[in-house]
């Protein structure tokens, strides 16, 4: 998706210079006119040509704010899914290790993902995928959480494939929504 001004808004600010130019110059050359209402017209072009420069600025950095957002939140996303798999794969596979000192950092990742703007994920569907990832992310804690006390309970194996293959879905559709 892309996110900075929209070729839409930059045709139109160009098209509205346009006419004020047009009009400027239809007035500065138009035969008969004084030179106060010719004086007062090219002011009032002016002042507006001045208004529509000064805000192109402000929608642009406002858009790159809002990118830049969105990155962020992906990033989180991707990086608590990261989690996700490599705990469901050391849960799900006996044979796949991770490195002693690797402990999953649960509760920073819930507050990131937290504190992620959600307003901006851009559509409706965006923000429920993310919200949906976000709930799946806390049952993938609550998982661990139970195998790391020794619950030798046989459906939290089936669970964990379900909410990596919800999560892992959320995430690709984030991916588009985002990217």
């Amino acid at each position: 998706m892309y996110d900075a001004l929209k070729l839409r808004e930059i045709v139109a600010y160009l098209v509205a210079l346009l006419a004020m130019a047009t009009g400027l110059i239809a007035v500065v050359t138009a035969k008969g006119t004084n030179s106060e209402i010719t004086a007062s017209w090219v002011q009032a072009f002016g002042s507006i040509a001045a208004i529509v420069v000064v805000t192109l600025p402000v929608l642009l950095q406002k858009s790159i704010e809002k990118r830049e957002a969105r990155q962020v939140t992906l990033s989180t996303v991707r990086r608590a899914f990261g989690t996700m798999e490599a705990v469901a794969k050391r849960y799900l596979d006996p044979d796949y290790r991770t490195s002693e000192w690797w402990v999953p950092q649960w509760d920073i990742l819930e507050n990131a993902l937290a504190q992620c703007p959600v307003y901006q994920c851009g559509s409706p569907e965006a923000v429920a995928d993310f919200l949906d990832f976000r709930e799946l992310f806390r049952r993938a804690d609550a998982i661990n959480t139970a195998d790391d006390a020794g619950s030798e309970n046989p459906i939290l194996g089936s669970f964990t494939m379900t909410i990596m293959s919800n999560a892992s879905m959320s995430v690709d559709r984030l991916n588009k929504a985002l990217s």
